[in-house]
């Protein structure tokens, strides 16, 4: 995917660059493969889409995830494997299996990112910080993809995002739904329709801060 994503900064500074298939494609398939059960086949499924498993370990290990580091994409490939491969598509399930606990269901809300943004800072605001893992579908350019993203909210502080396919930011205070609506325009002038959004709020997440 070529990434164009520069109006982010109009709300945002970016904290850290991350190109997943740019890490993904430097690592050696046998590094990848040590200490787990990982064959050709699905180490080539794991990698298209690594996304999911990067974004949980964000909030898993918020303040010590590094997401330049090689043995991030490593934990982000083999998670991924994990994920297709014991859970199939339910989010909820993988998420609780590493420790992060869906804490309640938003209402529902048929609209855009910007529009759950909104719902979430709305219903979610009791909890310092409150976290969301993000899911949506990207149609366009003759393909359908899954995707994941995460963000961090702490009570009056800026809002920590992470797409796999952008980076880290750190959104300004009352601009995060701003920043979301020009995410999926980002996203729509690269051919990429938004659809069949979910955010998922959970609990534990950033247990390792520093």
């Amino acid at each position: 995917m070529v990434h164009n994503f520069q109006p982010l900064k109009m709300y945002a500074d970016k904290k850290m660059k991350f190109k997943q298939t740019n890490l993904i494609g430097n690592l050696d398939g046998h590094e990848l493969k040590a200490g787990s059960y990982i064959n050709n086949n699905a180490l080539v499924s794991s990698q298209d889409g690594a996304c999911a498993a990067l974004s949980a370990q964000f909030l898993k290990y918020y303040g010590v995830f590094n997401g330049a580091c090689d043995q991030a994409i490593i934990r982000g490939v083999i998670g991924q494997h994990r994920f297709k491969s014991e859970f199939g598509s339910s989010y909820k399930d993988y998420l609780k299996s590493i420790g992060l606990i869906e804490a309640l269901d938003l209402p529902n809300c048929p609209g855009n990112l910007a529009d759950n943004m909104t719902v979430w800072l709305r219903n979610d605001n009791k909890r310092n910080p409150s976290s969301v893992y993000i899911t949506f579908r990207a149609m366009g350019n003759g393909r359908t993809q899954n995707h994941s993203v995460a963000a961090i909210k702490r009570r009056g502080k800026r809002m920590d995002f992470f797409d796999a396919n952008v980076g880290w930011y750190e959104v300004q205070v009352d601009c995060e739904s701003r920043f979301m609506s020009v995410l999926e325009n980002c996203y729509g002038r690269l051919g990429f329709n938004i659809s069949h959004i979910k955010y998922f709020p959970v609990k534990e997440a950033g247990l390792l801060r520093k």
